[in-house]
């Protein structure tokens, strides 16, 4: 019997309930035992006692060589890691006033951005008395859907404060 440290696992001395429901290590359910009976058993197949489920009405408990089980959880663990599929958020600023060409390489860094799959989020910042053209943003709002089109969609992000407008390109 080994003693390991670990938050999450509730093994050996350190379970309370009398009559459990004891599972062999290949996953077939041996019967139910009080705690003591399931404990020396443990110790006769020179195996650990771990705690699965207590919800039930009768406690489910396993018989595992625990460094094997710890093993096995960590490298479902860590493969469930890598499975996620993580979206990040490229956020590009702009302004009313911007030059054709600047919004050109824009664009281009939006579409590859986008080949990347990442949600990319436009903002356009309006100050001072730009705010009385919002038309001219939302047309270089148009024009930057028209060019990415074919391979993004687009959302509308519309913000409780005026001086900022935004949409929300995702990958097709």
């Amino acid at each position: 019997m080994k003693k390991v440290d670990n938050n999450y696992l509730n093994l050996n001395s350190n379970l309370l309930n009398s009559n459990i429901r004891l599972i062999d290590i290949d996953g077939s359910q041996i019967g139910i035992f009080t705690l003591d009976l399931a404990f020396k058993k443990s110790k006769d197949l020179n195996l650990d006692l771990i705690e699965l489920n207590l919800n039930h009405e009768l406690p489910v408990y396993k018989l595992v060589n625990l460094n094997k089980f710890l093993y096995y959880k960590n490298k479902n663990i860590k493969k469930n890691k890598r499975k996620q599929n993580l979206i990040q958020l490229k956020e590009i600023k702009i302004r009313p006033n911007i030059y054709k060409k600047d919004l050109d390489i824009k664009i281009f860094n939006i579409i590859k951005f986008i080949n990347k799959k990442y949600k990319v989020k436009i903002i356009m910042k309006f100050i001072g008395r730009e705010i009385i053209h919002k038309n001219i943003g939302i047309d270089i709002f148009k024009y930057i859907i028209e060019k990415t089109k074919d391979i993004s969609t687009s959302e509308f992000i519309s913000n409780k404060n005026d001086k900022h407008i935004g949409i929300l390109l995702l990958f097709k």
